[in-house]
């Protein structure tokens, strides 16, 4: 693991010597403590020490962003970053979202030299509810909660359970790639492939729908949306995992057993030599819309096209009148619909040169005036087309 912190920091570090090389040094590296939005990736233990190094050589500060997995969300620790170790120390932290528990309140915590030398450029932070009482006792009361009811201890209780029943489903379900993740901070990778590890996208996005209708909210996340991604409120009890496991594994099952029944048609096509293209089938299969009949109607495409080019000509002899009569009762109705838009528009023009002032109404005159007296003309044109594309 630390050979991994080392390659992945030393990317960090090309990027700081670069930028010395064009700018003369380093603004500021800023980063989630895990990254949430990149797919629920939980940093290589010292990562953050060797990259704040480099940073911080380069002449830039550090700021770790705690918004989505602070307050906490990972268990053993308060704050996601020191879980890098003891002697990780942001220079700027920012905060939200679980600080107020749903009441819009957030958070900058830097060191005083920062804050003064903010100060001293002339520029002026200014906030109207900054500050204000009533946000600052709920966020208060959010951390009475947290440390009263013991939140950090039960979000380390249930993640564990989360992740050891996580770790079993991917023993089951082989579209798990890998669980990863920390206290209820946690991501499912799911992979159309284990071998090549081929995103499951759209997999992501039918499960992520599914759950939503049997009232479970996820969302997928990371380059490709094909993370599942595990982030309850931390008074979320192991009840709740119980039930989130159970309807997850039923989903996929469901899945699982779709795609069974389409390799079955398969099958059976290849035994009566048929040939089908398994590629297309496997796209239809990922978006949820498979059935036996759709695929027996894409095997035997050319044989429908065959016999619909017998069926044409008797269709035209038998069903040729009443298609006539179909064509005109469609002009018809659109005739009437047109006219009633037609007249509607009519009477609000009328309404809007009534409530305008004498200086405009001379362009309304002439505006009505052009509606009466062209309205009708590309209306006709219009229905007369309509007829034309019905009868054709």
């Amino acid at each position: 693991m630390e050979e991994l912190s080392e390659k992945y920091a030393d990317e960090v570090k090309l990027l700081c010597e670069k930028a010395t090389k064009q700018s003369g040094g380093v603004c500021i590296f800023l980063a989630e403590s895990m990254q949430s939005c990149g797919g629920q990736i939980v940093f290589p233990p010292g990562y953050l020490r060797q990259v704040y190094k480099h940073v911080r050589a380069a002449g830039g500060l550090c700021l770790a962003d705690e918004v989505q997995v602070g307050f906490g969300r990972v268990g053993s620790h308060m704050w996601a970053f020191q879980t890098q170790g003891d002697d990780i120390v942001p220079d700027i932290v920012t905060l939200g979202k679980p600080m107020g528990n749903g009441h819009p309140v957030s958070a900058v915590i830097t060191t005083r030299k920062i804050a003064e030398r903010f100060g001293a450029t002339g520029m002026e932070y200014f906030n109207t509810f900054g500050g204000n009482p009533v946000s600052t006792a709920i966020a208060d009361a959010v951390l009475d909660v947290i440390e009263n009811e013991k939140l950090m201890e039960n979000a380390t209780n249930v993640g564990n359970y989360l992740l050891q029943e996580f770790n079993c489903l991917k023993q089951k379900h082989t579209i798990i790639g890998d669980v990863r993740g920390r206290g209820m901070f946690l991501g499912l990778d799911l992979v159309r492939n284990r071998e090549t590890r081929e995103p499951a996208t759209a997999e992501a996005a039918f499960i992520n729908k599914r759950l939503k209708e049997q009232c479970v909210l996820l969302s997928c996340d990371g380059p490709y949306a094909n993370v599942l991604k595990f982030k309850p409120p931390i008074v979320f009890s192991v009840e709740d995992a119980k039930e989130l496991v159970k309807k997850l594994d039923s989903v996929m099952l469901e899945m699982e057993k779709a795609e069974n029944e389409v390799n079955g048609v398969l099958e059976k096509l290849s035994v009566n030599g048929t040939t089908v293209n398994s590629s297309s089938h496997t796209q239809s299969l990922r978006n949820g819309q498979h059935n036996e009949i759709q695929v027996k109607g894409e095997v035997n495409a050319k044989q429908c096209d065959a016999q619909c080019t017998i069926w044409k000509p008797q269709f035209s002899r038998r069903y040729g009148l009443n298609r006539v009569i179909y064509s005109l009762l469609s002009a018809s109705m659109c005739t009437m619909i047109n006219l009633y838009i037609f007249l509607v528009f009519q009477i609000n023009c009328r309404f809007m040169l009534s409530v305008h002032v004498s200086k405009h109404s001379l362009k309304y005159d002439k505006y009505i005036k052009y509606i009466e007296n062209y309205g009708a003309r590309p209306l006709l044109v219009l229905l007369l087309s309509m007829a034309c594309c019905q009868l054709g």
